[in-house]
């Protein structure tokens, strides 16, 4: 007998696959001769359950069934958080990766403690990322001064001072160097990263979070003028960026960093960031932002030859 080809579905947190949708006729259950077992309820808004099929075979009746080879291009129609679960089946077509099919038999379903592996970033960060702001802070000492002191040294050393401006900030770094990391050639003829896909997603829940933090971080400064508050908010964002990107442990190459010696030229911010420390600039003064408070304010410098 033919070994099946392995494939993946993602589906929402409840199990619902989008890409297992029921028709409004004709799917349904059968065993391994293709007897009918029984009809797939059907509902013409949500896809199916695979958690009601694991161990079945599906027969579908539409078109536009598909699974994947590689469980990170899920995220072409999955959001964070998820489910995944495996199937089997011969696809009548396939391109890069992708199959569409007439029938799958659904063998399982990946538990969530497994995602980080399965897809090669911090998935359990993702979905469920720190909050500086609902983390105790510690008390102020060297270790963290000479954290933020790097941080600011990295922003000065990779012109990222200027990206007010620019548009050259730390925060589109992260996003390009997800994105577009040179792993491998797409049929278009442009290099792509393995998680350009699953990058989307992680944006999608750090904006919210981010969104947070900018309202909460803002009270501290709402007296200062506009073009430090203008800053205070690129740097929030760029914190954040640092910390999105500690949650791809795999990218060998960060965009806009060559001048910076470090495997992951952010890391002081994601360090601090951890912490419950958020490194906030004004344009003057370099703070660190604990529990919603000034905990540290800095004037560091560095030469213009930077």
């Amino acid at each position: 007998m033919t070994k099946l080809s392995e494939f993946y579905i993602g589906a929402t947190p409840d199990g619902i696959a989008f890409n297992l949708t029921e028709s409004l006729q004709g799917d349904c259950i059968v065993d391994a001769t293709g007897k009918i077992l029984a009809t797939i309820q059907k509902n013409e808004i949500t896809g199916i359950n695979c958690r009601n099929y694991i161990g079945q075979t599906i027969k579908l009746n539409t078109k536009s069934n598909r699974a994947y080879r590689d469980p990170r291009l899920i995220f072409q129609r999955c959001k964070i958080p998820c489910s995944v679960f495996k199937v089997t089946g011969e696809p009548y077509d396939e391109i890069q990766g992708i199959g569409w099919f007439d029938e799958v038999t659904i063998i399982e379903e990946i538990l969530e403690k497994e995602f980080d592996k399965l897809f090669g970033f911090k998935y359990s960060e993702a979905s469920n990322p720190i909050n500086p702001l609902e983390i105790t802070p510690p008390e102020i000492g060297q270790i963290h001064k000479d954290l933020l002191y790097d941080w600011a040294f990295v922003r000065a050393i990779g012109g990222f001072k200027e990206y007010v401006t620019t548009g050259h900030s730390i925060w589109n770094a992260v996003k390009n160097s997800i994105k577009y990391e040179k792993t491998h050639r797409t049929g278009i003829g442009h290099w792509t990263s393995e998680w350009i896909l699953a990058a989307d997603p992680v944006y999608d829940v750090f904006e919210s979070l981010e969104e947070k933090l900018h309202i909460a971080i803002g009270n501290q400064f709402e007296s200062l003028p506009i073009e430090a508050t203008t800053r205070i908010t690129s740097s929030l964002t760029d914190a954040c960026g640092a910390y999105v990107g500690s949650l791809f442990p795999k990218i060998n190459k960060w965009v806009c960093c060559e001048k910076i010696n470090k495997p992951y030229p952010f890391d002081s911010a994601a360090i601090l960031w951890k912490m419950g420390l958020i490194p906030i600039y004004d344009n003057k003064y370099w703070h660190l932002i604990g529990a919603g408070k000034v905990l540290l304010s800095e004037q560091i410098w560095f030469p213009r030859w930077l």
